[in-house]
């Protein structure tokens, strides 16, 4: 094997010895160290196995490998070949490396289950309807998103008149003052419309409705009556063949100022800032209630907020706003690692190079250190200088994927 890897193609198979043909060098013979080091993937089940002997006939290079594959090799499997390293290390020194970058992330400020819509899944919402049940999903298109990685649709088949999807039930207290708000898109011809409920005495408290095409914001204040204790946001496709992608969800009391801290979030450090988008023009059209222009203005901080930490406790942060009333959509922003992955198709976000040199860097660091074990010392520092040169290059990248924090205690 060479250390760039190349990919070849199995034209035989004879028990545990494999004919292939080389795509690009055509006949020149390919030479395959007879050590330790080298592996190859196996079809399918992506086994493993270590090349023990080599042979070239012609336009064709033999492998042997040890142990055997679980299952048959065909003419024609492509294969992998590994230099050195195990075949998942590089996967793994991947994730490693994605598991300590920092990305973005904006999240509402919500008391609804899911309502920023970062779980894959429809789990925390109830699909119902009207002579039919409407089919829920999460959608990653970017036109139906407006905040986060995902909006959950909501699409109405033909006998379905109206189709819903029901949060989970939300304790409040009676006569209690609550803030609700969402984002949707809304297709062509198609409706939206907003619902708190009354879970208690099954009715209506307040609702918001758009018939606009695209993306819209809702949002009201309402009052939640004297005699009820559990409330839900509906979110709703009204017509036949409708669909709609709600990207955030907002349930605020407007009197709280203390909230738990987002699930996405790991550790408090990962908290920044507190803002909102405020409200747009009113859509004025037959059939708007309570519905706006959505980015018609830049982003505010709402005002300052401070973490309240108790390590021992069951939820040890808290988010503590510094302004009274809500009566704003409220986002959270913060900073939350790179998602890993677990498949060869997975894909990510991270950039590339910062990935690529980071991987190389840490694979030389551990081949270099195999080197010194085996009293390679001038060998170690080539691959080690190598190493620390990728990263010192990278310096002014990492700082925007990892930045430095300080803490200033004082008075004013």
């Amino acid at each position: 094997a060479t250390p760039s890897g190349e990919i070849c193609r199995v034209t035989s198979i004879s028990t545990n010895d494999l004919t292939i043909v080389r795509g690009i060098q055509g006949t020149t013979a390919t030479t395959h160290e007879n050590s330790d080091n080298v592996f190859i993937i196996g079809p399918a089940l992506r086994e493993i196995a270590r090349v023990t002997d080599v042979g070239f006939s012609g336009s064709n290079s033999q492998l042997t490998v040890a142990p055997d594959f679980s299952c048959s090799i065909v003419s024609g499997t492509d294969y992998e070949l590994h230099y050195h390293f195990f075949p998942t290390h590089i996967e793994d020194k991947i994730n490693e490396i994605l598991e300590n970058l920092r990305r973005d992330i904006l999240l509402p400020l919500t008391l609804v289950t899911d309502g920023d819509m970062e779980s894959t899944g429809t789990g925390d919402w109830t699909a119902s309807g009207t002579s039919g049940t409407p089919t829920l999903a999460k959608n990653t298109t970017v036109a139906n998103v407006v905040h986060g990685r995902r909006s959950l649709s909501i699409v109405n088949d033909g006998s379905t008149t109206r189709g819903f999807a029901k949060s989970a039930s939300i304790n409040v207290s009676e006569n209690r003052s609550v803030f609700v708000a969402a984002d949707v898109f809304i297709t062509a011809g198609d409706t939206a419309k907003l619902t708190l409920r009354d879970i208690t005495n099954s009715a209506d408290i307040e609702t918001a409705a758009s018939v606009a095409t695209g993306l819209v914001h809702m949002e009201f204040t309402a009052t939640v009556p004297a005699d009820c204790e559990d409330i839900q946001v509906w979110l709703e496709s009204p017509g036949a063949l409708d669909a709609t992608y709600w990207s955030s969800v907002q349930l605020l009391f407007s009197n709280r100022q203390v909230y738990d801290y987002p699930g996405t979030l790991e550790w408090s450090e990962d908290f920044d800032k507190v803002l909102y988008f405020p409200i747009g023009p009113a859509l004025t059209n037959s059939g708007e209630d309570n519905s706006f222009e959505i980015f018609t203005k830049p982003a505010k901080i709402w005002s300052p907020a401070e973490m309240i930490r108790d390590s021992t406790a069951l939820n040890p942060y808290r988010l503590q706003l510094k302004r009274g009333v809500v009566n704003q959509a409220l986002f959270i922003g913060g900073r939350v690692d790179f998602d890993v992955l677990s498949s060869e198709t997975d894909t990510t976000t991270a950039p590339e190079d910062i990935v690529v040199n980071l991987t190389y860097a840490d694979m030389l660091d551990a081949w270099a250190q195999e080197d010194i074990v085996d009293d390679k010392f001038q060998a170690a520092q080539v691959k080690m200088a190598k190493a620390e040169n990728a990263r010192r290059l990278l310096g002014p990248r990492m700082r925007h994927f990892y930045t430095p924090k300080t803490r200033v205690l004082g008075t004013r």
